[in-house]
């Protein structure tokens, strides 16, 4: 063997060195409960949870000083769907706060046998997304410090050498040493059903044993009493594991019981069918429905004979106890296995000939929109309405993605090239917007009654506001909406929209599958290394016929609507690559501002924020107000911004800057906002003396010319700066800073939004 082939073969060894398999002594599992009770006493429930919040993190939290903040967070679920996957999953803001709150619910509700059915269009990414799911659940159930306990036996054979029955009472002697090795004298025995160990202590036991076991611990006896707790009092050992367990109590006493009963890890494998199964429609059964295991069976009936006899048999749903059963696409055999659940779902036991056996296992069913029970007549339908059914559904739809930034990570997984530089910045995601718009309803009726009369936004939104609801979905408030509109946006106007949202929009229009193709398309015609690809070039494109779009079109006037959107964004960018400031002064007068406006009036106070003295005046408040939030602003909205300010303001300085003392004004979420407000007050009138200026406007289409030598030092620092900061701050090429100025003075952008 080569010195490289040898190299090569012991890294591969080292990488697959399987971790030596736990077994631990029930007092050992015992002790290791004690430490972190809430780790070793996790169902499959708690495990789900756990798994959904630790892969699908709080990307950034929303204002945690608003107080109409309703818990919808952006999140990033990249771990959970993304990657390290052959085919990654693309979820968006609501669909991620769908299954943080499923997740949630699930663990803290009384937890029961339900069966969750996940339903979607044709093409937005269903399997992947319970591939994806099933396939971490099982790398977290098998890693090390996250992998949870099942029972194993393992029963000395000497110590039930010599056993005789005298006067109905079971006697048992050692028998005489060996020179067997003592391993051969050992019979394990696993618990098919994957019980926790903790479960063989009988249940009218259990609760003095626990509270004895955790005296010491205050904290976790309280939380025992809780709901999601209440399956370790009433669930019982398969009957294998409780007949082995009173048949050596009867032989040996308690003690010597104990000592035979052994904790391993609960090892998940879907290939197997052990921990996760996944049946698909046209996967057949096996003849005999029990499994038994001949050896083992053997062994027992050497040990327990008579009444004492034990039978290691059970069914496929003993494998996924405390694990996952999935049914994909309720169609041909998996009809037949969705009605076998009935009994499962509302008892909890499934019967092996004359023997129960317990289920506790999280069921799910994927399907399509078709096959839900609220479309009469299908097959389903039937099957679903049952009795047993009714109240053991809980549904969750995964919609078509409708964040415009993860639709374009769809069509970055299907190709690793680097488009994105071949676009003008913007216009990749507007594209993203038009497929997305075919995917929404045309009315949100929660929406309409908060903003009212949409026409005041028609200058940079579309008449159905899907461009503003495609911003509220991803968890954000755009910076144009009116302040009157920001002030009525309270927790219940936002909770309707997110309900009426997840329930209705998604439903329909161009699939995932499609919009890929469609991209491709799109970005073959237009990808050239000299010209980057603009607005005007998607418009044409759209304003096309297209196979993909044939049975959901683009709404109307949404196009020209989104080139609105467009222009006012590019105005925003350019008066912001244009806008000096004075950083210092501002920050003062915002924190002056913050001061003053729980302070009495006609007061003299010294700022503990500055140190700037101030006279506490309606005016002065009044003056502060109008750099903040801009001039002719009626005198009711300046009382209405002072009120939400100041109830605003009170709870940061009751939660943020009491509750952490190192925390400044300037540090909160509050400030940032009037700053950018004030910034923003500024910017308004920014361009006025440079766009009127006709040597400036021909200085940006010279710009890199030798021509642009000829202007003046003024007019050629500003265009610098413009440039440098379009490039800076809004990650634009040289080329394509100099192509949006033109685009802003060709298209006289300024005077639209005047």
């Amino acid at each position: 063997m080569s010195k490289h082939i040898k190299k090569a073969l012991d890294a591969f060894l080292d990488n697959m060195v399987k971790q030596k398999k736990t077994i631990l002594t029930f007092d050992e599992y015992l002790a290791m409960a004690t430490e972190n009770p809430r780790h070793i006493f996790r169902n499959h429930f708690r495990f789900f949870h756990d798994v959904i919040k630790e892969n699908i993190l709080p990307d950034e939290d929303e204002d945690k000083n608003d107080p109409e903040r309703i818990g919808f967070l952006r999140y990033d679920s990249s771990k959970l769907f993304e990657v390290d996957f052959d085919r990654p999953f693309f979820s968006d803001t609501l669909l991620n706060n769908k299954l943080v709150k499923a997740a949630e619910t699930m663990y803290n509700s009384a937890q029961q046998n339900k069966i969750y059915i996940i339903s979607g269009p044709p093409g937005s990414g269903k399997s992947a997304c319970i591939n994806n799911l099933l396939q971490k659940l099982e790398e977290e159930a098998n890693s090390k410090n996250k992998q949870r306990f099942e029972i194993l036996w393992k029963i000395d054979k000497r110590r039930l050498g010599k056993c005789v029955d005298k006067n109905n009472v079971i006697a048992c002697k050692m028998q005489e040493s060996s020179n067997t090795d003592p391993e051969d004298n050992i019979i394990e025995i696993p618990c098919p059903n994957h019980d926790l160990p903790i479960l063989i202590i009988p249940k009218q036991y259990r609760v003095k044993y626990l509270k004895t076991l955790f005296e010491n611990n205050k904290e976790f006896l309280t939380e025992l009493g809780k709901k999601n707790y209440e399956w370790l009092f009433n669930d019982r050992c398969c009957t294998i594991c409780e007949s082995i367990f009173w048949n050596l109590f009867d032989m040996l006493g308690l003690e010597a019981t104990l000592q035979m009963l052994y904790a391993q890890y609960y090892e998940f494998n879907r290939r197997l069918g052990k921990g996760i199964t996944v049946f698909n429609p046209d996967d057949t059964e096996p003849k005999n429905p029990i499994i038994s295991d001949a050896t083992i069976q053997a062994e027992l009936d050497k040990l327990f004979k008579g009444d004492y006899k034990v039978h290691y048999a059970y069914s496929k749903y003993a494998m996924v106890n405390y694990g996952f059963y999935i049914l994909m696409d309720i169609k041909k055999k998996n009809e037949n296995r969705l009605e076998e659940l009935h009994n499962i779902l509302s008892e909890g036991i499934h019967k092996i000939g004359f023997v129960e056996e317990k289920v506790n296992s999280i069921f799910i069913a994927v399907m399509n929109p078709e096959d839900l029970p609220a479309n009469k007549g299908n097959a389903k339908e039937s099957i679903l309405s049952g009795k047993s059914f009714q109240d053991r559904q809980e549904f969750i739809k995964i919609p078509y993605i409708l964040d415009p930034e993860k639709e374009i990570s769809t069509y970055r997984a299907t190709n690793e090239c680097d488009f994105g530089k071949y676009f003008l910045p913007r216009v990749l995601l507007n594209f993203a917007k038009i497929v997305i718009s075919t995917r929404m309803q045309k009315e949100i009726k929660s929406l309409n009654e908060w903003i009212g009369n949409t026409r005041k936004y028609l200058k940079y939104c579309d008449k159905d506001l899907m461009l503003l609801r495609m911003d509220l979905y991803k968890a954000t408030i755009p910076k144009w909406l009116l302040e009157e509109d920001k002030k009525k946006f309270n927790a219940s106007t936002r909770r309707k929209i997110i309900s009426e949202a997840m329930e209705a929009e998604g439903s329909e229009g161009c699939s995932g599958r499609d919009s890929v193709r469609l991209f491709y398309k799109f970005y073959s015609l237009h990808k050239e290394p000299e010209k980057l690809i603009d607005m005007s070039m998607l418009i044409a494109f759209f304003k096309g016929k297209h196979e993909e779009l044939a049975k959901t079109p683009i709404p109307d006037g949404f196009l020209d609507s989104l080139v609105k959107m467009y222009n006012y964004s590019v105005l925003q960018e350019i008066k912001e690559s244009l806008f000096y400031y004075n950083e210092w002064q501002i920050s003062r007068d915002v924190q002056n501002y913050l001061f003053a406006i729980f302070e009495d009036e006609g007061a003299e106070k010294i700022c503990s924020y500055t140190g700037d003295k101030l006279k506490i005046t309606d005016d002065l408040l009044a003056e502060m107000e109008n750099k903040i939030i801009g001039k002719n602003i009626a005198h009711e909205q300046h009382n209405n911004f002072r009120k939400n300010t100041a109830k605003r303001l009170s709870i940061v300085l009751a939660e943020e800057i009491v509750g952490q003392k190192d925390k400044k004004i300037t540090d909160t979420a509050l400030y940032k906002e009037l700053q950018d407000s004030y910034f923003n007050a500024l910017k308004e009138k920014v361009l006025e003396p440079f766009w009127d200026n006709k040597s400036f406007r021909m200085a940006i289409k010279d710009y890199g010319k030798k021509d642009f030598n000829t202007y003046d030092e003024r007019i050629k620092t500003n265009v610098n700066y413009l440039m440098k900061n379009l490039q800076k701050k809004f990650n634009y090429s040289e080329n394509g800073a100099q192509e949006i100025c033109i685009y802003a003075i060709d298209e006289n952008i300024i005077e639209q939004f005047s």
